[in-house]
């Protein structure tokens, strides 16, 4: 029978027989049918290194997977472990996808290697969008991401890229770099900014900074950081601008500001002053106002904002701010000229102008700013001026401009009480003294230390001095030199008199020496009593300016002492300067020294008395002279008939 029919085919079943069938059919089963039973029989098996067959005497043949498959299998359909696998030995999967449906993957070794193929390169690596480790983050946003590229870097190729943040844990675990050198970081920036998105942290930066000079300055800017931007507020600046070392450049709060003005319209190097507008103006010497330099511009920022610099050393292109030339003169001092916002080596001259020293220079393209104060140049009835001595005192006062003080010690106490434009009042203690009027009246009330020029009253909220004469919190006495005062000064004629000398007056202060009056210190007429001194104070060039003199003043002596010579007399309190006029019986030497007044009342001198030292006519009475007294000058009268008679001037000088 054909193989491919019948019983040969795999597929045939023998059909069943029944007691009813014919015999015929009987026979065709037997001998066809069961004639398949002929062609079974499994006496032995083949095994494998993969597969074990096993027969036994029965006929029945088991199969199974050998424990160890040592032949290589290919699989080319999908294949399914219901239980562990366990690969001894090299595993290579042939795919372009690998899925591992498992919550933890372990792996023995230290190392895990990607990219090991013939294919590998740096081109194919970017390529593939980098090699590294991506993390699926589902609904919660992208991939995580940690991937290498091959960017240069620093010298070298390739880099690991992340698209998280990395963080640390632990306190004192950190990025260590190799054998615990030097941490490099190949970028222009690093920050920090405290970990939340509103905090203000620290930005430190490089950056090429060609306004200052060249396109090879470096610059190293620390910034405060935050959402907003951030604001640099201190630079490390090197290049050939700045010489062989680094320049520390803090911008504001040490020795300069920045300056946000619009449309400023200055120039690097522009020397500048504040107005009262709170505008700062190219400076000039023309005025005491414009010359009042704050800082020179060392950074223009842009059109609306400029970098102001007070003290210190600036670099930059000068030729807008010079008078003459293009670049500065090493060493040389440049001085604030008469054209806004210009320096010229050479100073002011001219009366009414400011002479200002604003900056040394160090280079052709440096200089060190100067904070000095400038000096007025004054006309010739002005210079004395620059010779003025006077003093700002602390004190409570009620002085007007043109009073003459002094001081009086000892602790006192000052209390002043005002009604208007509001009841008020102030009071203080001075441990040491006070200063008070001074007055003609005696050498002690005269001992004056200059002339009120200006006074600063106590104000009330509306700018207006309080009381009926106006408190004072302070006073600017002026001892020496020459003065100028916009009010004027009070003195006997109402005002000072152009060409006029003032002396001290007597009774300015009254009887008691008060601290303050409205009687003027100043009168034109020296005092003419006895014993009251003769001071001058000031001389008048017109009703506002003048010239204080530092003299000291004369005791006003009685030069008429007839018949006060006596027994009772006391000399001892006939003051430096003092004369005495009298007669002697023979001739004194110029400069003699006199010790000695005799009071006669016989013998021809009735009423009289004689100088010298042991002179003594019968019947004098003596006293003894205190201090030193010396004669000055003799006059010879020959009118008498006893002779000639020599009166004699005689002086103490100390």
């Amino acid at each position: 029978m054909a193989a491919s029919t019948g019983p040969d085919v795999n597929t045939y079943a023998i059909p069943e027989v029944d007691l009813a069938d014919t015999f015929s059919f009987w026979r065709d089963v037997t001998n066809t049918s069961v004639y398949k039973l002929n062609k079974m029989s499994v006496y032995g098996a083949t095994t494998s290194g993969s597969v074990s067959a096993v027969t036994d005497a029965g006929g029945t043949l088991t199969i199974s997977l050998n424990p160890n498959i040592t032949q290589g299998l290919t699989f080319v359909s999908p294949v399914s472990f219901s239980d562990g696998v366990t690969f001894n030995g090299a595993v290579t999967f042939n795919s372009s996808v690998v899925t591992l449906n498992a919550n933890i993957v372990t792996i023995d070794d230290f190392n895990i290697v990607l990219g090991d193929t013939s294919g590998a390169s740096d081109a194919a690596i970017d390529t593939a969008g980098g090699g590294g480790l991506l993390l699926r983050r589902g609904s919660a946003g992208g991939t995580a991401e940690f991937l290498w590229f091959a960017q240069p870097v620093h010298g070298t190729t390739g880099a690991w890229r992340a698209n998280a943040n990395i963080g640390i844990t632990g306190p004192t675990f950190g990025i260590v770099p190799h054998s615990g050198a030097t941490l490099p970081v190949h970028g222009t920036a690093i920050r920090l900014d405290g970990g939340s998105t509103t905090d203000h942290g620290l930005a430190i930066s490089i950056s090429s900074d060609a306004a200052r000079g060249t396109t090879s300055n470096r610059a190293i800017e620390f910034s405060r950081y935050s959402l907003a931007g951030t604001t640099v507020f201190m630079e490390v600046l090197n290049g050939v601008t700045y010489g062989a070392y680094p320049f520390l450049n803090i911008r504001n709060g040490a020795n300069r500001k920045r300056v946000f003005q619009n449309g400023h319209g200055l120039s690097f190097g522009t020397p500048v002053y504040l107005n009262p507008s709170g505008f700062y103006i190219a400076a000039d010497s023309n005025s005491e106002d414009t010359a009042e330099v704050i800082g020179l511009v060392s950074n223009l920022v842009s059109a609306n904002e400029f970098e102001l610099t007070y003290i210190g050393e600036i670099f930059g292109a000068f030729g807008n701010a010079l008078l003459t030339g293009t670049s500065l003169t090493r060493g040389s001092v440049y001085y604030l000229s008469n054209s806004a916002g210009k320096m010229s080596t050479t100073p002011a001259r001219s009366a009414g102008t400011v002479h200002k020293a604003v900056m040394i220079a160090t280079g052709a393209s440096s200089g060190v700013v100067l904070p000095f104060t400038g000096g007025l140049i004054a006309d010739t009835t002005q210079l004395a001026s620059a010779a003025t001595v006077s003093t700002e005192i602390l004190q409570f006062n009620q002085f007007r401009v043109g009073d003459v003080v002094g001081f009086s010690g000892g602790s006192t106490t000052l209390s002043y009480n005002w009604t208007t434009p509001s009841p008020g009042n102030t009071s203080a203690t001075y441990s040491s003294g006070v200063y008070v009027k001074a007055q003609a009246n005696t050498p002690a009330a005269a001992e004056s230390l200059g002339v009120v020029t200006e006074v600063f009253p106590i104000v009330d909220t509306s700018g207006s001095a309080v009381g009926g004469t106006a408190t004072n919190y302070k006073f600017r006495v002026t001892t020496d030199g020459y003065f100028s005062v916009a009010g004027g000064m009070s003195a006997d004629s109402g005002g000072l008199v152009a060409g006029t000398q003032y002396f001290l007056a007597s009774n300015a202060a009254g009887t008691t020496q008060a601290r303050e009056s409205t009687t003027p210190s100043l009168v034109s007429t020296a005092p003419t009593t006895v014993g009251h001194v003769r001071k001058p104070i000031l001389f008048a060039t017109s009703p506002i300016t003048g010239h204080i003199i530092s003299y000291r003043g004369d005791v006003i002596g009685d030069l008429s002492v007839t018949g006060y010579v006596g027994t009772n007399a006391d000399l001892t309190d006939y003051p430096v300067g003092s004369v005495l006029i009298g007669l002697t019986g023979g001739t004194l030497a110029p400069n003699a020294t006199i010790s000695h007044v005799y009071y006669q009342g016989s013998g021809g001198y009735t009423g009289e008395f004689t100088l010298g030292t042991g002179f003594n006519p019968a019947g004098a009475s003596g006293k003894t002279l205190s201090g030193s007294w010396k004669s000055r000058g003799r006059a010879v009268d020959n009118r008498g008939t006893a002779g000639v008679t020599y009166y004699y001037l005689c002086q103490r000088i100390s």
